[in-house]
C-alpha cells in the first residue's frame, strides 16, 4: 500500500472537524444548524474531488522535474561551451597555442649524431636504424641530411688513425695465423658498383673484401722489391690478421678504404725511395687490387693505392 500523503490526512481531519464539530458548535451557540448541515454535505463532496485530483497534480509535478533537470544540464553545458569559446578567443588574441594532449618528444644533438653514425657505419637500412632507436624513419633521414657530412668526417678521421696505428705496430700481426708484415698496401678510396642490385644486397650481409696480390705483373716483374715475386703472389680475405677495412655503403655500391699487410721476403737494402719508385714508375700500383669475392662487382673509381713500410711516419 502506498504511503498516504500528509496533506491528505490533514484535509480529512479538517473535513471531520467541519462535518461533526461545526453543527455541535452552531447548536450550542444558538445559530442555524441548517446552514452547517448543508456545508456538512457539500464539503465531503468537495473534499473527495480534491483527494481525487491530488495524484494527478503530483504526477504532473514529477513529469516536470526531469524536464527541469534537463534544462539545468543544458544550461550548464551552454555555460561550459561559452567559457571554452572565450578561452580560445583569448589564446588566439595572445597567439598562445592550445594545450596538446601529447607533448612532442625532443632529442639531443648527440643522440641525433649517434643515430646517423650507426646508419653510416653499420650498413643497415634507414628503417632498421629507425626501429633500433625507436624513432621515425623521417627523422633519421632528416638527421642524416643535416649531420651526415660532419659525422662521416669524424668516422673517417677515427678509422684512419686507428688503422694507421694498427698497421704501424708489427705486434698486431705476431699471431699463429699470420706473419709480421714486411710491407703495407693502402688504398683510401675504391668505389664499387654491382651489375645486379640483388647481389649488392646479398654482399651487404657479410661485407667481405679480398686482396689480390701479383707483384710479377709490375713492369720489372717485381724484382726491385721482392726476392721471389711469383711465390709472393696471393689472394686472400682481408681480416683482422691481414689488415683492416672500412666500408661506406652508398646507393649503388660500397666505397672501401683498406690497409693490407703483405708478408713476403723483400730484397736487401730496399728503402722508401726505391719502394716509391717501384710503386709509381715501375707499375707497382698495378700489382695488387681489392675485390668483393665471387660477386659481380667492379671498381668504378679509385685513388690507385700506395705502398709503405710498417711504422713509417705517414703509415
Amino acid at each position: 500500500m502506498s504511503e498516504i500523503p500528509a496533506g491528505a490526512i490533514s484535509l480529512l481531519l479538517f473535513v471531520a472537524f467541519l462535518y461533526i464539530g461545526t453543527p455541535i458548535m452552531a447548536d450550542n451557540k444558538g445559530r442555524s444548524w441548517k446552514l452547517w448541515l448543508t456545508l456538512a454535505f457539500v464539503l465531503p463532496v468537495a473534499s473527495t474531488l480534491i483527494l481525487m485530483l491530488l495524484p494527478a497534480v503530483q504526477n504532473h509535478e514529477e513529469d516536470l522535474a526531469p524536464n527541469n533537470e534537463d534544462e539545468t544540464t543544458r544550461e550548464r553545458s551552454n555555460v561550459s561551451q561559452r567559457a571554452a569559446a572565450r578561452s580560445k578567443l583569448e589564446r588566439n588574441s595572445r597567439n598562445v597555442p592550445a594545450p596538446s594532449k601529447q607533448q612532442k618528444k625532443s632529442y639531443s644533438e648527440d643522440f641525433k649524431k649517434e643515430v646517423v653514425s650507426t646508419m653510416l657505419s653499420s650498413g643497415e637500412t634507414l628503417s632498421s636504424v629507425a626501429g633500433m632507436y625507436e624513432v621515425s624513419p623521417t627523422l633519421v633521414r632528416n638527421w642524416k641530411d643535416k649531420y651526415g657530412s660532419e659525422v662521416l668526417a669524424g668516422l673517417n678521421r677515427k678509422a684512419t688513425t686507428k688503422k694507421e696505428s694498427k698497421m704501424s705496430d708489427n705486434s698486431d700481426f705476431d699471431s699463429d695465423s699470420a706473419e709480421a708484415p714486411t710491407l703495407i698496401w693502402h688504398i683510401d678510396r675504391a668505389k664499387f658498383t654491382f651489375s645486379d642490385p640483388s647481389e649488392y644486397k646479398e654482399w651487404k650481409k657479410e661485407k667481405k673484401v679480398f686482396f689480390e696480390f701479383s707483384p710479377s705483373s709490375a713492369d720489372d716483374g717485381g724484382e726491385a722489391v721482392f726476392v721471389d715475386p711469383e711465390s709472393s703472389e696471393d689472394d686472400f680475405e682481408i681480416d683482422e690478421h691481414r689488415g683492416t677495412v672500412k666500408v661506406k655503403l652508398e646507393k649503388d655500391g660500397p666505397v672501401i678504404t683498406a690497409w693490407v699487410a703483405v708478408s713476403a721476403e723483400i730484397v736487401d737494402g730496399l728503402d722508401e725511395e726505391a719502394l716509391n719508385e717501384w710503386s709509381n714508375d715501375q707499375g707497382g700500383w698495378s700489382s695488387c687490387s681489392i675485390h668483393l669475392g665471387d660477386f659481380d662487382a667492379s671498381i668504378e673509381e679509385d685513388d690507385g693505392g700506395d705502398w709503405r713500410f710498417p711504422g713509417s711516419e705517414d703509415g
